[in-house]
């Protein structure tokens, strides 16, 4: 894939907040500051291949097994999970045939590789019920459609639909699995702009439920395009997270348990002029693609990008 270009340029210090142990355990609110270092490069990315015309906006991606790749369109798509080889060539589509698209964000799976299905994009903070799909592995699914488990889930801490324009902060576009919940990243719209991502936690099981505020992340102040959060993944090995922007990605190890933000941070800027980047997933411990959402005819990629080099100067 070629070797990988890092280039040093700034070190400097981001404020983490946390709160206790386990999900369960944790307070709906920020109790506790502390500092940690972000490291600070510039990667480029490895064009693998153009995306094909069927997926005209990819908003998640998920690998269920080493040459299978998942992902889907935006809003008001049809709701439809589309399979991809490595070289990004279609292969097929499964239907969900009870649910509707209203604003799928993202894609992820749990170890027993079942695939849940974000339904929770709230770009004006007005929705008052967000839902997850969750079907089982669709590399063994015969048909070209299934009905899924439905995962409803409201915010703790929203009161006003919509907020008022600081508290713009309820907009969803990533999420992972880890040791049977969901934990899903906001998309802050603030205005001003507050620069945090408030993190959620939610059971992996059809339901409804109120989700757990447990945690936020500081990603800057600069712009929704540079530093709101447009998807997330974990690695096998539960050692790494990312999270991603349109044009930045973070990444997170030495963390423990779902304290996923006390830990190093690297934080990483695409070369590249007008990345939408908004899907995210591991190809291996230390390897990821990611997909750029289409803005114009042809312009949606899939793209690789090896970690290796990164994971060391941590």
């Amino acid at each position: 894939m070629g070797r990988l270009k890092i280039y040093f340029f700034v070190l400097c210090f981001s404020f983490v907040f946390s709160t206790c142990a386990k999900p369960t355990a944790r307070k709906n609110q920020i109790d506790r500051q502390k500092h940690h270092h972000t490291y600070h490069y510039s990667v480029h990315l490895f064009s693998v291949a153009n995306l094909p015309s069927e997926i005209s906006e990819s908003s998640g991606l998920v690998l269920t097994s080493e040459n299978s790749l998942w992902t889907h369109n935006d809003s008001r798509g049809k709701p439809d999970i589309f399979n991809l080889d490595s070289l990004g060539i279609l292969k097929r589509k499964i239907t969900l045939t009870n649910e509707n698209n209203i604003d799928w964000e993202e894609i992820t799976k749990d170890i027993s590789g079942n695939v849940y299905v974000g339904d929770f994009g709230n770009n004006e903070c007005k929705r008052r019920q967000l839902m997850i799909y969750k079907i089982p592995n669709p590399d063994f699914i015969k048909s070209d459609s299934i009905s899924a488990q439905d995962i409803i889930f409201t915010y703790p801490d929203q009161i006003d639909f919509p907020p008022k324009n600081h508290a713009m902060n309820f907009d969803a576009e990533a999420m992972i699995e880890f040791k049977q919940s969901i934990y899903v990243f906001s998309k802050n719209r603030s205005e001003p702009y507050s620069g945090y991502t408030k993190l959620y936690c939610l059971p992996a099981l059809p339901g409804r439920y109120v989700a757990q505020l447990v945690d936020s992340f500081y990603t800057g102040h600069s712009s929704v395009k540079e530093c709101s959060i447009t998807g997330a993944a974990i690695n096998k090995s539960h050692s790494t997270l990312v999270l991603i922007s349109h044009e930045k990605i973070w990444v997170f190890t030495d963390f423990k348990g779902d304290h996923f933000f006390s830990g190093n941070v690297v934080e990483l800027s695409f070369y590249g002029k007008n990345l939408s980047m908004e899907g995210v997933c591991f190809k291996s411990n230390n390897e990821i693609y990611l997909t750029e959402e289409r803005s114009a005819p042809g312009s949606g990629k899939l793209f690789y990008l090896d970690l290796t080099e990164v994971l060391k100067l941590e």
